[in-house]
């Protein structure tokens, strides 16, 4: 099987994408170029190689947030339905207008990406629209090769940066904001690196991407090793990398239903023979069961809008136990940070607010920021900074021209 491997061409370029394969052994193989989506098209029709082909479109990283989230092993079957709700505080925009993708749950702990679901169906519908089978849809930095132990840092020509830190974590981000990307890292990373790898298509590339990695290493650990290569994205780019394909739920890639029913209709027909029987048998025990399941989740539904008449409805007893704990602290706290970030607002007049939460058990306010540039929601930060509070952004990320943050204020940590 030959993989060819596309993304939107760089900013730079004429061409609308950029491509390049890699064969089953996962060696650069002979397809690669830029054009158009028809260029694309006629390039793998012209492949001689008569084996099937896989297209992974690579999602630009970004507009991707990649998240490792705990959760409760009692939820493991719930968690399509709960990570939602959880990760909604600290997202810079509605529900209804991201896609989520889960990765494979381990004990405890699951991967989680995030994507504009227009943008991500708007990539996938033109490729299709020019006769071409998405596979799969990857966040672009998730195909370097990394691990806990073992960071990636890749600088392109477009002045992005590629980081790979962990089996399931990675981001893209423009050259500018690597300091402050690389800082939170190493701070928060549960696991210190053994291993850094820096690549990029030059000498003075790789030396910008050390001196970054050494000036926002914690200065009381010991510097990991560093290592160089010279090289750009498609050649450090690997199909043995571990990555979290984004084509799930409402973007699943559909199933050519004729062709698989023919071929595996006379198995199929056995297996249904035999679960036809074992159903037989325990199909009325479990619509007692179902029917009590349904009343009860019911009566939680209806004892929870009597409270809450409005919104999103996910988990209604961790929504009313948490609106409890909200709603239990004090009101000074703020009524007392409003005070001090409402004038730093009010002067950031292209800073615009999309929405504002106050979390009274941790006494953190956080604020859901639209701008044109990352640097106008740094300039809010610096600002609020001087005046006193305590700022800091999260989850920056790119929505068409536009940038977006969650700004956390306040509160027992950040």
């Amino acid at each position: 099987m030959r993989t060819i491997l596309v993304r939107k061409a760089q900013a730079a370029s004429d061409a609308e994408l950029q491509w390049f394969s890699r064969d089953r052994h996962d060696r650069a193989d002979s397809i690669s170029g830029h054009g158009s989506y028809e260029a694309l098209r006629d390039a793998c029709a012209d492949d001689q190689s008569g084996g099937s082909i896989q297209l992974i479109w690579l999602v630009d990283g970004t507009r991707v947030v990649l998240r490792r989230i705990s959760f409760d092993p009692a939820e493991r079957r719930h968690l399509n339905r709960l990570l939602p709700y959880q990760l909604e505080q600290d997202l810079a925009t509605d529900l209804d207008t991201v896609h989520f993708a889960l990765g494979v749950p381990a004990a405890s702990t699951v991967s989680v990406a995030v994507v504009d679901h227009a943008e991500l169906a708007t990539d996938i519908e033109a490729l299709e629209a020019v006769g071409l089978t998405v596979q799969q849809a990857v966040h672009e930095a998730q195909l370097l090769p990394g691990s806990d132990q073992h960071w990636t840092l890749l600088l392109e020509a477009s002045s992005r940066v590629h980081v790979r830190f962990g089996e399931d974590l990675a981001l893209s981000i423009h050259a500018d904001m690597l300091a402050e990307a690389l800082t939170r890292l190493f701070v928060d990373s549960s696991e210190v690196p053994q291993l850094i790898t820096l690549q990029a298509a030059d000498a003075a590339g790789l030396e910008w991407l050390q001196s970054q990695v050494q000036a926002c290493y914690p200065k009381d650990r010991a510097l990991p090793a560093l290592e160089q290569i010279s090289g750009d994205y498609a050649q450090a780019a690997s199909l043995s990398a571990s990555w979290l394909d984004l084509r799930q739920g409402r973007l699943l890639l559909a199933i050519p239903y004729a062709q698989t029913w023919q071929r595996w209709r006379g198995a199929a027909l056995a297996v249904a023979t035999a679960l036809l029987i074992y159903i037989g048998g325990n199909l009325l025990q479990w619509w007692v069961v179902e029917q009590r399941r349904v009343a009860v989740e019911a009566q939680i539904v209806a004892e929870y809008r009597s409270v809450v008449p409005q919104g999103v409805l996910v988990n209604p007893v961790a929504q009313l136990r948490n609106r409890l704990t909200g709603s239990s602290a004090g009101g000074a706290g703020v009524l007392s940070l409003m005070s001090r970030v409402v004038p730093a607002l009010a002067q950031a007049e292209r800073v615009q607010l999309q929405r504002l939460q106050f979390n009274g058990q941790s006494g953190q306010l956080q604020l859901s920021l639209e701008a044109a540039a990352n640097a106008e929601i740094l300039a809010l930060t610096e600002q609020l900074s001087a005046a006193g509070v305590r700022a800091q952004p999260a989850n920056l990320t790119a929505v068409g021209d536009r940038q977006r943050a969650v700004l956390m204020i306040g509160g027992e940590a950040l």
